[in-house]
């Protein structure tokens, strides 16, 4: 458990641009008082500012900036994750991208914002980003993933803290306000960062070993392209580093 850490409040792992990507990162940008870190894989343009104002009307937001971009050096280089490297191009996919990117931050980090990429669909879906958030033991906020997503991760056996987490934004309709809100309704969680990953960990381990052992059923059931590019190496390095634990 030594990689494992309360270091910083909360991680923010945002690749493409999508909607509630720049909402979130909107948020962020208003909130700098939380202690977070983040990757941004765009540089914000004047219609992105045009597209905040249409994804905020109608409600009581007010948002006017975005985060910059940021890269998170490849570990033991100075590639970034935009550049190609060995490794993600070389059939280690996402696996490379955990252990030479993104391993440090999500471990030290007690709070995950999950920006899966649905955003307008009512269907649910998972990706590497929430599967990253498992192995890092975060808990997890959902800026993404769908409609219900707490309730459908809790319903195949996923402990997703309901007793920390203030998932009721999941049940808005809206899906700039379901994103909003899940940021806001935590916002004394992220603010004060008084609860420590570090104390729940033995249910965080459970969500590991639940990952482990059904993961094919999982795959089923969220049938995602994602999914594949972690079947050829899950019982390599990933099995590795849990065995370690």
């Amino acid at each position: 458990l030594g990689e494992y850490s309360d270091e910083q409040c909360c991680f923010v792992m945002m690749n493409k641009i999508r909607e509630h990507r720049l909402l979130v990162s909107a948020w962020f940008n208003q909130n700098k008082n939380i202690d977070f870190d983040y990757s941004q894989g765009w540089t914000s343009e004047d219609r992105d500012f045009s597209s905040l104002e249409e994804l905020t009307r109608l409600t009581h937001y007010k948002l006017d900036g975005f985060l910059d971009k940021k890269f998170i050096p490849y570990k033991g280089s100075s590639v970034t994750s935009n550049q190609s490297h060995d490794g993600y191009h070389a059939g280690e996919g996402n696996v490379a991208i955990w252990n030479n990117l993104f391993k440090e931050q999500f471990c030290s980090s007690t709070f995950s914002v999950i920006t899966e990429p649905p955003f307008w669909e009512n269907g649910c879906m998972i990706t590497e980003k929430y599967l990253m958030t498992l192995y890092g033991c975060c808990f997890p906020i959902f800026c993404g993933g769908g409609y219900r997503i707490a309730d459908e991760l809790t319903n195949i056996g996923f402990d997703v803290f309901n007793d920390v987490i203030d998932h009721s934004y999941q049940y808005e309709e809206h899906p700039g306000l379901r994103v909003l809100n899940a940021l806001e309704r935590n916002r004394e969680l992220l603010e004060n960062h008084s609860f420590k990953k570090l104390n729940y960990m033995d249910r965080h381990l459970k969500n590991l070993s639940l990952v482990r052992e059904h993961f094919d059923s999982f795959k089923l059931q969220f049938s995602n392209s994602q999914f594949d590019r972690y079947q050829s190496s899950r019982n390599s390095q990933f099995d590795r580093y849990q065995s370690s634990l």
